[in-house]
């Protein structure tokens, strides 16, 4: 069975394959996935662990298995909250951004948090335009 991340650049799985036989086709494996730091506030990233079958038998060689879920935690304090698409600039995305959730409660573009996308995220963007400064880690 082959193994694949469908986003290495968020989670590499630590062997490319499980090998199963007649006499161990019913024991459990183990499967190790790292996720990987990006080192820049993004959020939580969903990706999946693919499975393929390679096989002698033209039966089963190259039947899909169910991709397993995977999440991506950020670990990243973000000290541009202005910075909606995590380029590290703040600039006409970030502002197209708050004006496609204009009016929405709790939505992405609330860039003060107060639960409404309005005039104080716009203004929030202006004030911020530019580059934003460097990006901590948590590691409380």
């Amino acid at each position: 069975m082959l193994l694949v991340s469908t986003d290495t650049t968020e989670g590499e799985v630590g062997a490319s394959a499980l090998t199963f036989t007649p006499g161990n086709a019913s024991v459990p494996q183990t499967v190790v996935v790292t996720g990987q730091d990006d080192l820049f506030p993004g959020g939580d990233v969903d990706y999946e662990i693919g499975l393929l079958a390679s096989s002698l038998d033209q039966c089963f060689h190259g039947m899909l298995g169910p991709g397993v879920p995977e999440i991506n935690l950020d670990d990243e304090i973000s000290n541009c909250p202005a910075g909606l698409d995590g380029d590290g600039i703040v600039g006409i995305l970030d502002f197209l951004a708050v004006l496609d959730q204009w009016g929405a409660g709790d939505a992405g573009g609330d860039v003060n948090g107060d639960g409404t996308v309005d005039i104080l995220d716009f203004l929030a963007v202006l004030a911020a335009w530019g580059p934003c400064r460097e990006t901590c880690r948590d590691d409380t």
